[in-house]
Order: C-alpha cells, then structure tokens, then sequence
C-alpha cells in the first residue's frame, strides 16, 4: 500500500488514504451485503417458520398445531450483532398482509436468531396498521438493556455505514498509524462511546495489531474522522483499560 501523505502518528490528515477503509470492507464482503440499517428497530414477519415449529413442536407442545409464521423484533445487541427476538407465532391469512390469529412466547421459550442465521430467512417488515391491530408497541420494553444514548449516536451516522462490519454495527474498520517506515494498518473497533468535545469516539480494539504500537486486544482507545475514514488518535488510556468492577444489575430480555 501506497503510505505517502501519512503521518508518523501524530495524528495529521491522511488524505491519500481517503476512502480506502470502504473499499477494505467491500473486498472483504463484497458489493451485496445487507443494507442493515434497514433491518434494525423493526419488527418483522418471519413467513417461512414452519421449518422450525416442527422440532420446537416436539419439545413444547402447547405451541398450537395452526401456527406457521413468526413475529420477531429486529436490534443491535452491542456484542452478539444485529439479532431477532421472535415474540409469537402467528397465521397469515388472504390477502397475505393479514395476520389471522397469534400465539404469544412469553411464557413458553425464548428463542433469538443471531444475524448469519436470520438473513437465512425470508423477512418482511411490518406496516404500523399490522403492528396495531397486534396491539404491540413501538418498541418492546427489553430494548432498554440494549441500547444508550451513546449507541443511539452511533447508531444514527448514516456516514459510518460503509466502515460498519456487517452484521455488527457498532463494529467499525479503522487506520492505525505506526512510527516510522512502518505502513498504517486496518484493525476492527467496537465503538462504544461519542465524544462531543473533541468530536472523537471511544471504542475497543478487536483484533490484535500486526505491528507492536504499544495497544493491544481488548484497549480502549480513541478514534476521529478524518474524510471517509476513522484514525486511531489516542493509543490507551490507562484509566479507560481498567477492569469493569461494576456488576450487571439487570438481566435482559
């Protein structure tokens, strides 16, 4: 890779290397991965279930014999990746956008579909008359154990889409300068918070890097625009890397 126009780590503009974090994410999943922003925060109709009721049939059977489609919320959870809670299972009537008849899961099992299995299923987004006449809301009361205002941020930069893993969209590719005749190289960052005062974002460092840079797997550090990219600017902070001693209070849905 061409490394003029890149800095010694210092942080300056790299502008020869505007766009190329895109064109990685493309190379490595080609021009017709999903448009997941279109999937997330909805709630959908799984029309080709019946594949599954058949062995979840034999091990629950209050599940009723006329069901054969399935209702499911499509979100983000920050560490698993785009995922569907399936909340009943339904029948769908003629015309196909009427849902006759509905079986609600709450009490029975709880089953989620992680984003590689889920895209196997044919999926359609509800209308809001269909999410009315259900008489479920907006959104399910369990979204709040997966969401911050800080991912809510994250979540709404429409210009990060195309530096986004796939699947995971807080997961996003970013360039990290090294010293010297060393080449910047593209490591994975799961972002976690929105910087405001320095426009900056925090994240974790998802992969080992290549070159010794004094970070590692699992750091916290900082990261900026610059063009079409996002540059590693700040390489730890040993008050940010400290482990977690607050204990989870909730248990999410």
């Amino acid at each position: 890779m061409d490394k003029s126009g890149i800095s010694s780590g210092n942080g300056d503009t790299m502008t020869s290397l505007d766009g190329v974090s895109q064109q990685v994410v493309t190379k490595i999943y080609g021009n017709n991965h999903p448009d997941d922003r279109d999937l997330m925060n909805s709630w959908v109709l799984v029309s080709d279930f019946l594949q599954y009721l058949v062995p979840l049939r034999e091990n629950f059977p209050e599940i009723s014999t006329s069901m054969e489609s399935a209702i499911g919320y499509v979100y983000n959870d920050p560490d698993c990746g785009i995922s569907m809670k399936i909340e009943c299972l339904c029948t769908v009537g003629s015309p196909s956008d009427v849902i006759r008849s509905f079986q609600l899961l709450g009490d029975i099992f709880s089953l989620k579909f992680r984003y590689s299995s889920m895209k196997l299923l044919n999926i359609s987004r509800l209308s809001d008359e269909q999410i009315s006449s259900l008489r479920f809301p907006p959104v399910p009361v369990w979204l709040e154990f997966y969401e911050t205002p800080d991912l809510r941020v994250i979540r709404d930069l429409k210009w990060l889409d195309p530096l986004r893993s796939p699947g995971f969209f807080n997961d996003v590719m970013v360039i990290l300068p090294h010293e010297g005749e060393l080449v910047p190289e593209f490591v994975w960052v799961r972002l976690k918070a929105h910087l405001p005062e320095t426009n900056r974002f925090k994240g974790v460092l998802l992969n080992e890097p290549f070159h010794e840079s004094g970070i590692h797997r699992n750091d916290i550090i900082e990261v900026e625009r610059s063009g079409s990219n996002l540059i590693c600017v700040m390489k730890k902070n040993p008050e940010d890397n400290k482990p977690d001693t607050q204990p989870l209070t909730k248990t999410p849905g």
